[in-house]
């Protein structure tokens, strides 16, 4: 509770107002400082300073006083200092490292796929500019964009995520940040987060053996081809009863219902999002046999092909 705090953030007219009085280069040093002070609420404030004073002195009577000092209007104050070779160096020292720490929180919350930790943790980095790197120019806040996607890369690594996967969302953001309009370009760092954590929830197999990594990306990156419990014990070198008990106890189903399943997920986002026929959408992901495949399908999403493309028509 101990200061120092603010009860909201600064308006555009104190800003303005500041820099006018002040100086360009004082002002900014305000503002950072600003950023680095804790914002609470003013309703919350006194009914808690008295929910804890009454919890330390239960016996003793006791009453709440906001007192207010404002600074004289003709209040000059002394700006030589923020001139000096020094101020670059000590202001931004604390709020470095608390920027650097709500960049680790942020970091390893997309990590775990957890996206309502990652973005209050990316509210809690926006509290902080560092001075002489980022501001709002189109090109410095591309680059910015482009170092968190190069971030947000590494972060799902660690989360054993298949590098065909994380190739794809890096580049497809990457290509997004360089064609972005600067009207855009605000909105795709909370879709970067949102999607880089969907991705880990997904895509993760940290919890999985090498061997079942191994046996699952497999299957995800080949569902065209030809997959069997024999065929994946024999690329692994094991044998299929190995293989299957270690499948089921480690995921929880079986090998060939692993399989079905991402077939059927394949083939359903292929019947929504492109024109191919049944039958193409079929062969795509390793079923020869229709009628086979319509079966599969309707066991899984309980309609027809046919029946899901009807309702989930693609975008005009």
């Amino acid at each position: 509770m101990i200061g120092p705090w603010t009860m909201g953030q600064r308006s555009q007219a104190q800003i303005d107002y500041t820099e006018r009085m002040m100086g360009k280069q004082a002002s900014s040093a305000v503002q950072e400082y600003y950023n680095g002070v804790r914002s609470i609420d003013a309703a919350w404030l006194a009914p808690t300073i008295s929910t804890l004073v009454s919890m330390a002195f239960p016996e003793d009577d006791f009453r709440v006083q906001e007192m207010r000092e404002f600074l004289p209007m003709n209040f000059s104050p002394d700006t030589r200092y923020f001139n000096e070779p020094a101020f670059e160096q000590e202001l931004p020292a604390s709020m470095l490292e608390q920027r650097y720490a709500a960049e680790g929180r942020l970091l390893e919350a997309v990590s775990r796929g957890d996206t309502e930790a990652a973005l209050q943790a990316m509210n809690g980095m926006g509290r902080f500019r560092i001075r002489g790197r980022f501001s709002d120019t189109p090109y410095q806040v591309k680059t910015l964009l482009t170092v968190m996607n190069t971030l947000f890369r590494k972060a799902i690594e660690r989360s054993m995520v298949h590098p065909y996967y994380i190739d794809e969302i890096s580049t497809r953001y990457a290509r997004r940040i360089e064609n972005a309009s600067m009207e855009e370009q605000p909105a795709i760092i909370g879709s970067m987060v949102r999607e880089y954590c969907a991705y880990v929830r997904k895509y993760s197999l940290k919890e999985y053996s090498p061997l079942v990594q191994k046996i699952i990306n497999h299957i995800n990156l080949n569902l065209s081809s030809e997959l069997s419990l024999k065929s994946l014990a024999a690329m692994c070198y094991i044998s299929p009863s190995y293989l299957s008990n270690l499948f089921k106890r480690e995921t929880g189903t079986t090998l060939i219902d692993y399989i079905n399943t991402q077939r059927v997920q394949r083939a359903a986002h292929l019947l929504a999002t492109t024109k191919l026929s049944v039958a193409s959408v079929a062969e795509r992901v390793g079923i020869l046999d229709v009628n086979y495949f319509a079966k599969l399908f309707k066991k899984a999403l309980g309609q027809t092909p046919t029946q899901y493309r009807r309702n989930h028509p693609q975008p005009r």
